[in-house]
Formats: structure tokens, C-alpha cells, sequence
């Protein structure tokens, strides 16, 4: 009786510890960014055969314990693109960032903000910008780069921290 009784009280501190599945108000997000889709389409310029552009609707939510913030030109910034090639990510797109310094914006543990979705790029091998440095097919995350754990900006978050789920993008 008394090893059942041993027994019964060490699950019941396992599940204090590690948290228990059946706790709705477990946090089960993986990624601090979501996307609302698995599966986005390039659009092509009507005007200019250089030019596609695509949306995505994503939030963002501090995963963390602590506050962060978003440091930089009017933050947030739109995400970075990286494609999955092989078992490595690369980056593929960086939009065009604005040099200047905005008030940071502070982002309390838990809660969420929508990210900038409407992404324009000039396909690869063309003479402008921004562009994919790869192809635009494939497999994608979305990863913030504007975020740090302190206002002045020089303690960045972790990359793990702020990536996305895993999505596809595809042209006409």
C-alpha cells in the first residue's frame, strides 16, 4: 500500500513538472510564427515579366518567458524567407529594410502580432530588386530577424524562437 501511495505521488509531481496533455490550457504551438495556410501562389506581374508577388498571413507570438522586442525601422519587419534545400534551410528572400530607427516594440510572453504579408520579388537572374536567390518553388519557413530581448537590440532571440511552420509556394 504505502510503495502505491509512493507511487501515485511521484506521477502526480511528474505531471506538475513536465505538464499534463490533458491541461487545455497548455500551450501546444510549436513555432513562435503561423502561417494561416500550408500552401501559398506566386502571382505573376500583370505589367512585367520580371516581377511575381504572393501573400502570406502570419502571427507572430512570443513563445518566451520574458518580454521581447521588435527593434528597428517601423517594426515589425516583414519576414525573411528560407527554403528547404536538401536537409539544410537557405535563405532565399530578404525584403528591401528601411535605415532608420523606430521606437521598439515591446511584445509581452504569450501575446501575438500580425506580421506584414504581402511579399513582392523579381525572379532570379533579373537586374532588380528585392530578388530569390534560388528557385521560387520549394518548400518554405518564414524567419524574424528584428527580434531581441532587450530594447536597445543587442541581445537577439534565438533563431529557433522565431521561425515558422513549414509551408509551400509555387508558381503559375
Amino acid at each position: 500500500m504505502r510503495l502505491l501511495c509512493l507511487l501515485s505521488l511521484l506521477l502526480l509531481q511528474a505531471c506538475e513538472i513536465f505538464g499534463s496533455s490533458d491541461d487545455p490550457a497548455a500551450n501546444t504551438q510549436q513555432f513562435a510564427i503561423e502561417t494561416q495556410e500550408t500552401a501559398y501562389q506566386a502571382v505573376a506581374a500583370e505589367n512585367d515579366d520580371r516581377f511575381f508577388s504572393f501573400e502570406i498571413t502570419a502571427t507572430f507570438t512570443n513563445l518566451t518567458n520574458v518580454p521581447t522586442y521588435f527593434v528597428g525601422c517601423r517594426p515589425p519587419q516583414q519576414p525573411l524567407l528560407d527554403i528547404k534545400a536538401g536537409n539544410e534551410w537557405e535563405a532565399v528572400y530578404q525584403p528591401i529594410q528601411l535605415l532608420c530607427l523606430s521606437e521598439p516594440l515591446r511584445l509581452m510572453p504569450g501575446d501575438t502580432l500580425s506580421l506584414p504579408h504581402v511579399y513582392g520579388a523579381c525572379y532570379p537572374n533579373n537586374n532588380c530588386g528585392p530578388t530569390f536567390d534560388g528557385p521560387v518553388t520549394g518548400t518554405y519557413r518564414l524567419r524574424q530577424f528584428d527580434v531581441y530581448y532587450d530594447p536597445e537590440g543587442t541581445k537577439p532571440v534565438d533563431v529557433e524562437s522565431l521561425i515558422s511552420n513549414t509551408f509551400t509556394l509555387t508558381l503559375p
